[in-house]
């Protein structure tokens, strides 16, 4: 069984970097990211989890991350 380079904390912190990036490049942060009424923090449309998730898959696979191995990074 092989390693990760990366535990799911170091992807994900990835991800959401490159997925911040992306979305204020191309000028669609609106429609990828809702604030909530409240002011309290905001929380991703379904085309930002939709995104985020693809980044984030995108990264699993280019590192051929082991999922059963990043549960135990837990």
């Amino acid at each position: 069984m092989s390693k990760n380079i990366l535990n799911q904390d170091q992807v994900f912190e990835i991800a959401d970097s490159v997925y911040f990036a992306v979305i204020e490049e191309l000028g669609i942060t609106s429609e990828c990211v809702q604030d909530y009424a409240d002011g309290s923090g905001s929380t991703n449309t379904e085309k930002g989890r939709d995104l985020f998730y693809t980044i984030e898959d995108t990264i699993k696979a280019a590192i051929n991350f082991d999922e059963m191995e990043g549960l135990k990074d837990e």
